[in-house]
């Protein structure tokens, strides 16, 4: 890494700024303030390339102690992804096929009740994403940053998941994601706070990393939404009586086929064909829409209250099953996308379920694929029409 010599330090006022010039004007970049450490960090980066030995003389800088440390590279590690994401950091070696983003290259989208600001080529982002740009430019709960270099030197890691879809490994500030079924992206690291992350790439860009782009940014969103007391339920839903009804159950259930029979019978909208984030606002439940919609492509930006669940299982018969409380609560957050990659990401969603079970509605449908599966469904609804109760 490198300064971006389009940046320069100023102190105005006894201020200190970096502010661009010449074609960081003319790109419209962005100028930011430092701290007296900032202003530390910028001229050590001036002769110093290597983030370990960067992180050396910041902790003798700090006179900081070895149980201190941890802390100290997560501030070290949010600087240097702030300085990348606004251009006024580079990479040592960029890839010559591929420019270095510019100020256009950068997208902030509003996802649910978190913003999203996305920095790399703008071509590598899925159009899907673009129904959820916003004008929003600060205060973004999560940066991703791309960057087509190789990942960090490796450091001492926790496994916690290995599976053909996505590798996840712990450090002492953060998580390292490996996707062995994606080539083109060789890893990506996220904060524990769920404010950073940068994915690695090579280039070039093309149609198929976008597509598995935009699958990796949905493993970052639900770990920071999850921070935010969001949660991501594997669920397809549709809108009856002004809320939303999910149906969720394991893949091959029938919950396309489902909310499709709510469609032709009841000329219902679907709001989401695959996934649905759950949150409670003002002690109300609601969902709202998310970008990734599986194979449906159904999908909204809005915001719909919570009425229920109403999990699929495949019988011959179609009945309604009252369920006893700890199997709503099980059962249900057996079906959530967000991570449990430990016992307190596993207890937070446990947790966040108890509190849902108490404010909807949640039954068992054993279903066969007819007409009647609906009409089951909506029967139980029906027998309850005012699930304001409930909450």
């Amino acid at each position: 890494m490198k300064n971006n010599p389009i940046f320069s330090l100023h102190t105005i006022a006894g201020t200190a700024y970096l502010l661009p010039h010449g074609q960081g004007i003319a790109d419209h970049r962005r100028g930011i303030r430092l701290n007296k450490t900032g202003v530390f960090l910028w001229k050590m980066l001036h002769h110093i390339h290597d983030e370990q030995e960067l992180l050396a003389c910041f902790a003798d800088y700090c006179d900081a102690s070895e149980s201190e440390l941890p802390l100290l590279k997560q501030d070290l590690t949010d600087f240097l992804n702030r300085l990348f994401s606004l251009g006024i950091l580079l990479d040592d070696h960029p890839v010559k096929s591929h420019p270095l983003p510019t100020a256009d290259d950068s997208l902030f989208l509003q996802i649910g009740p978190l913003c999203i600001h996305l920095i790399g080529p703008a071509e590598s982002f899925a159009e899907e994403l673009l129904a959820f740009r916003t004008d929003k430019t600060a205060c973004a709960d999560l940066t991703i940053v791309l960057r087509n270099t190789l990942p960090l030197s490796e450091e001492p890691m926790l496994p916690l998941i290995q599976n053909p879809e996505l590798c996840v490994f712990e450090t002492t500030d953060r998580y390292v994601l490996k996707f062995p079924q994606m080539p083109q992206i060789t890893g990506a690291t996220l904060s524990k706070t769920g404010t950073n992350a940068v994915v690695f790439y090579n280039p070039p860009v093309c149609k198929s990393f976008s597509a598995d782009l935009f699958h990796v940014i949905r493993f970052l969103y639900v770990y920071t939404a999850q921070k935010h007391g969001c949660f991501v339920l594997h669920s397809a839903s549709v809108i009856y009586n002004k809320s939303a009804w999910l149906f969720s159950g394991q893949s091959g259930m029938g919950k396309s086929t489902h909310t499709n029979l709510w469609k032709e019978l009841y000329h219902v909208p679907i709001f989401n064909g695959d996934l649905n984030l759950i949150a409670i606002r003002d002690n109300l439940p609601v969902i709202y829409g998310l970008p990734w919609c599986g194979t449906s492509g159904i999908s909204h930006t809005g915001v719909c209250p919570l009425g229920g669940i109403v999990l699929l299982r495949q019988s011959s018969q179609d009945t309604c099953i009252e369920l006893p409380g700890d199997q709503k609560i099980l059962l249900t957050a057996q079906r959530l996308i967000s991570p449990a990659w430990d016992v307190h990401m596993l207890r937070c969603n446990l947790d966040f379920m108890s509190v849902l079970a108490e404010k909807i509605r949640i039954c068992m449908l054993q279903c066969t694929k007819n007409h009647s599966a609906a009409e089951t469904v909506k029967q139980w609804i029906d027998q309850n029409p005012d699930c304001a109760k409930k909450r």
